[in-house]
Formats: structure tokens, sequence, C-alpha cells
């Protein structure tokens, strides 16, 4: 009597060829949303760093005065600055909350940008947070990075109509710096973008609270010698320039 052998089949060159497409098809669906989980913790963990950023601003302000921290040291029209990082790190301790985890430059001190327009007041000194008229809607920080050099710091471009472009400052820069060449985004930098994540930026406002904004160019706005500046945030309901005028109502929805 014959014992009945049973062989295992092998897979045809088709099956695995299916196999093959059907793990392919998944990794397609799969790796985008892996992806954007993963930057979700990273925008995530910016903000958290933005937030804790704005608080050390707030406990300066405490200690000195209700006076924001400052960006001009030599007074009115004075081209001498110092970078905001060296005036809050009693406060935030830790410099690593000054990078955000989605900006790969590891040349720059920061990838903070601060508010010009909150940081240096009427006499040139630093602006009094009184003087900051709509602290629930004023940019104080951003989350951006540069990708052109000027001689002032790091620029971003207000609403249409609403002041054109301002500077937003995270170096440290003299006078005799001014006008000179940016090496690595050290000490001076540039045209800021603000769709670090995913076509958005992070924000925290004067009054202490962290957004996320979309970000939208505005091809109505120009910055010096006439190069195309990016809006990080025009909305209509930010108050940019620190002067209680919000954004321009009918550009942007």
């Amino acid at each position: 009597m014959k014992n009945n052998v049973f062989r295992s089949k092998g897979f045809t060159l088709i099956e695995l060829l299916v196999v093959i497409a059907i793990i392919a098809i998944l990794a397609a669906i799969l790796f985008p949303v892996f992806a954007r989980a993963r930057e979700n913790a990273r925008k995530s963990s910016c903000m958290s760093n933005l937030k804790q950023i704005g608080l050390g601003w707030m406990q300066y302000t405490q200690d000195y005065d209700e006076m924001s921290v400052p960006i001009r040291t030599g007074g009115a029209g004075s081209a001498l600055f110092s970078p905001y990082t060296s005036t809050i790190q009693p406060y935030v301790k830790s410099v690593q909350i000054l990078k955000c985890p989605s900006n790969s430059n590891a040349n720059s001190l920061t990838h903070y940008t601060y508010n010009f327009s909150v940081g240096v007041g009427a006499s040139g000194g630093s602006r009094s947070i009184a003087g900051i008229p709509l602290p629930a809607q004023t940019p104080m920080f951003a989350d951006a990075w540069a990708t052109d050099a000027n001689a002032i710091g790091y620029y971003f471009v207000t609403p249409s109509g609403t002041g054109g472009w301002l500077p937003m400052l995270g170096r440290s820069i003299t006078a005799a710096q001014v006008g000179g060449t940016a090496i690595n985004d050290a000490q001076i930098s540039g045209l800021v973008r603000g769709d670090i994540h995913m076509d958005g930026a992070n924000y925290v406002f004067a009054d202490g609270h962290a957004k996320w904004l979309h970000y939208v160019t505005d091809a109505a706005e120009t910055g010096p010698g006439g190069a195309q500046y990016m809006n990080l945030a025009p909305k209509r309901d930010l108050d940019y320039n620190c002067d209680g005028v919000v954004g321009d109502a009918t550009a942007f929805n």
C-alpha cells in the first residue's frame, strides 16, 4: 500500500506580483499618514516651545515695570540691536526650546522671530505692554525660516494696505554690520516664509496664547529693493503693527 505524499505548492509568479503590488499600495497610503503624524508631533513640540518663550517674555515684563523685551539697545534711531534670546534666557533656561524640530538650520541660534513692533516703542526703547492695544491679536513670536539676506533682521509683510513690510529681529547685529554680508544666518537674515508646518506656522501672541496660522502670499507687497516678501499670516483680525489696526478685511478671509 502506497502512502500518499503531499507536496506543498509554491507561490506562482503572478501571486508574488499581486502580493508585492498590495504591499506597494498599502505603503503609498500609509507612508504619507505616518509622515503627517510625525509632522503633527513636531508642530506640537514647536508650539510648546513658543508658549515657553512667550511665558519667559511675560516674566521679563513683570520684572521690568511691564516693559517689553527690548530690541534696540542704543536708543532711538540706533542700529545697535540685541537678540531677544539672551534677554529671556534666565527665564526659559533651556536653549533647546529656541529650536523648531522641523527646522534643519543648525547655524541659527533660534528659529523663532520676534516682532519688531512689539520690541520697539515710540521713543526707540522698549514698548510698554500697555502700549499693545490688541494683545490677543498681536503676533509676538513666529516660527519661520529665512531664504534671503538683509541687514536689519527677519522681515515679514503685513496684509495689503496695512503698512507694507516690517522687520522681525532674531539675531544680534551692530551698526558696523548693517549693510554687511550675512553669514549662515548667524548675524543677519532676511526674507521669511511662514509655511514650515504643513502650509502654515506657529505663533505666540502678546497675551500668551499660541496657535497655528495658514500661510499665504501677497503679491501686492514687496520688500526693500523690490524683492518679493512673503506674508507669515495675513489675516484680517491680526494687528501686526502694534497700533490697534487689524489687517485688511477685504483681501483675506
